[in-house]
């Protein structure tokens, strides 16, 4: 079997490794990848696998001319590196606005009757409203029926493939059939390695716990930094990576100017001055803060490494874990905040300014009825959930726990003194190995293929692009930090 693997590029990140261990499993099973992406690869299990397609790079423009030529030359590069075209193309996040020219190629494919895999980690639809205007600005023309005959191509001949629970069963109340639909999840290829004689020492004795993550909004560095207003004098917190995109730094500067000047007992960027491998090594225990995942690696890879993880939990992500029976009890759901430490007028005219802008961005009528709706979700009780605040009203809270050692007592004990028994990050770090690993990956996949390889190829039908936007348009899932 002949299987072309596309996405728009594999620099270093989730989506590529992801990609890697693809082509490991794809080899296991003696069938022939090609990855096709905007550059070959040069090194590693996808030097000899991958071929170059520049235009399918990352792109916010669409041409339909340019849209033919991108489809000849991935149909070009698999014919010279396959000898054909491929009996399966497994396509990464078709739907996203990377490029809205290879999601008219998938639609084009799907009225050709070519078998799909169509694998989707990231929704437009879900809190990108930036990238909905793409599809809708250039690939739509602002005409909505042009989305309801491209974006979500169904058939016999097409199988969907989410990476959580979650997003499949928004889907399926979109109209997907369940029959074509599947959750594929990510394998785990955790491995933090030993530590060297360079990292004794790197925290110089204090007890450090690690968020390996990089600092973008979404990851709440906020609730991060709010937990170190109350660390106690022997710990120490750290972040390994800044973000990527340029636009996310006057915020992380912010953040870092904020603990330079309450001398908050954090270090930022460690992975750029140690060996991940060292960090993880070095570390304490694990912290998570995010109030948004796709998969939620996060929950799993701290006990592969023989971490403890302490944080907030994020039961629409980890319920696929705790349905197996990994354990996640120690993980808080939410950090109640009295509003009355809160600027409560300027909290609730910016949740109502931003979610109507979000609806707006997303070409939605947003009525009275909504908005209290949503403001009635998130403030409970005269409380509101830390990670529901914006940067400002965050930073406000931080500076009263900080001056404050009535309100540092209010937080005690802390919601992350609360680490899983030996015994219990023993069997989850079982269950991972057993239920996430790169065996169980590949079996499921080459079922996914095989089950593809012997449908039969059908019309083509679509699903209404509205419908999908309404399933995530939730107003009870609307944070302050996905604006």
């Amino acid at each position: 079997m002949k299987v072309a693997i596309v996405h728009y590029h594999i620099k270093p990140g989730g989506v590529t490794r992801v990609i890697e261990n693809t082509v490991k499993v794809l080899l296991q099973f003696e069938i022939q990848p090609l990855v096709l992406a905007e550059e070959a690869a040069k090194k590693g299990i996808l030097a000899g696998h991958s071929s170059s397609v520049p235009s399918l790079g990352y792109s916010k423009e669409f041409d339909v001319i340019e849209a033919r030529d991108l489809k000849r030359h991935l149909e070009d590069a698999c014919r010279e590196q396959l000898g054909s075209l491929p009996d399966i193309w497994h396509v990464h996040n078709h739907c996203l606005a990377k490029n809205p020219m290879l999601t008219w190629v998938v639609s084009e494919w799907a009225k050709e009757g070519q078998k799909m895999l169509l694998q989707v980690h990231d929704f437009a639809e879900d809190g990108r409203p930036e990238n909905y205007e793409i599809l809708m600005d250039e690939l739509a023309k602002d005409n909505i029926k042009v989305l309801d005959e491209t974006l979500y191509p169904t058939g016999s001949h097409i199988e969907y493939a989410t990476i959580n629970q979650r997003d499949l069963k928004l889907l399926h109340k979109a109209g997907l059939p369940s029959d074509r639909s599947q959750v594929l999840s990510n394998p785990i290829w955790f491995e933090p390695g030993e530590p060297t004689e360079s990292s004794k020492g790197i925290f110089s004795g204090k007890r450090m716990i690690l968020y390996p993550t990089r600092s973008i909004r979404r990851k709440n560095m906020g609730e991060f930094i709010f937990w170190a207003t109350l660390a106690q004098g022997d710990e120490i917190f750290g972040t390994s990576l800044p973000p990527n995109n340029p636009d996310s730094f006057p915020i992380y500067n912010l953040w870092k100017q904020l603990v330079k000047e309450l001398k908050l007992p954090i270090e930022f960027e460690l992975g750029k001055k140690h060996a991940f491998g060292d960090l993880v090594a070095s570390a304490d225990s694990f912290i998570t803060t995010s109030i948004a995942e796709g998969f939620g690696l996060a929950f799993l890879e701290p006990f592969v490494g023989h971490k403890p993880l302490v944080g907030r939990n994020l039961p629409e992500i980890t319920h696929d874990f705790t349905s197996v029976g990994i354990t996640l009890e120690n993980l808080y759901t939410d950090l109640p905040i009295p509003m009355d430490w809160v600027d409560r007028k300027l909290f609730e005219e910016t949740f109502e300014a931003e979610l109507r802008q979000y609806y707006q961005a997303y070409g939605q009528a947003i009525g009275a009825d909504i908005l209290k709706q949503g403001l009635e979700s998130v403030i409970i009780d005269d409380h509101v959930d830390f990670g529901r605040l914006d940067e400002t009203l965050q930073s406000k809270v931080i500076r009263q726990v900080h001056q404050s050692t009535e309100k540092k007592a209010y937080f005690q004990p802390r919601l992350i003194d609360q680490p899983l028994a030996e015994e219990k990050q023993a069997a989850n770090r079982s269950i991972i190995s057993e239920q996430f690993c790169l065996e169980s990956y590949g079996n499921s996949l080459a079922e996914l293929y095989k089950k593809l390889s012997n449908s039969r190829v059908s019309d083509v039908k679509y699903l209404n692009s509205q419908d999908v936007l309404r399933v995530f348009l939730d107003p009870a899932r609307f944070y302050l930090l996905r604006t």
